[in-house]
């Protein structure tokens, strides 16, 4: 069945699929002594700390609607919220990145929490959006805390980061 400048080719030769060189390149060398994940101690309740950062596509998401002229607005931006403890994950998508969105964001996470009857006592976030006072003061009157990362130390946030790359992974 096959012509015959095929039947000379080797295994090794054969083309390799684009799934499979995705994957080679994000593999990595781990050493034994690499942890992990950052869960600290006392992170092992739900809700005891949460970590939040912001995912930018450049390329907007449709908005739902059910009749009439579709919209012209796009997400272009989505919260991620990612329980230290449960590795439980909330996303709620964001038409821009302003600090009244983020609470809203901030809000509608904490309601689904409180559906489930977890109390949300401490977030880790990025600086940016989540270090307005519009989030600050929506933390202090929930009677939160939050911990800030460092600029540009990403493995401080560890945790929410590697479920964007998850879930940008899983959408590509």
């Amino acid at each position: 069945l096959l012509p015959k400048e095929l039947s000379s080719v080797r295994p090794d030769e054969f083309p390799v699929c684009p799934a499979c060189q995705f994957g080679k390149q994000k593999r990595s060398f781990q050493t034994s002594d690499m942890k992990s994940h950052s869960i600290t101690s006392g992170d092992t309740n739900p809700g005891d700390c949460v970590s939040v950062d912001m995912i930018h596509s450049p390329f907007g998401g449709l908005i739902p609607q059910s009749k009439g002229i579709p919209r012209k607005e796009r997400y272009h931006y989505a919260c991620v919220f990612v329980d230290h403890a449960t590795q439980l994950t909330y996303v709620t998508f964001q038409l821009t990145q302003t600090a009244e969105e983020t609470v809203d964001s901030k809000h509608a996470f904490e309601s689904f929490a409180a559906s489930h009857g977890i109390t949300i006592k401490k977030y880790r976030a990025d600086n940016g959006a989540f270090n307005t006072r519009v989030f600050k003061e929506s933390i202090i009157a929930a009677h939160q805390r939050i911990d800030f990362c460092g600029a540009y130390a990403h493995h401080q946030n560890s945790i929410a980061e590697r479920m964007i790359q998850t879930i940008t992974f899983r959408a590509r």
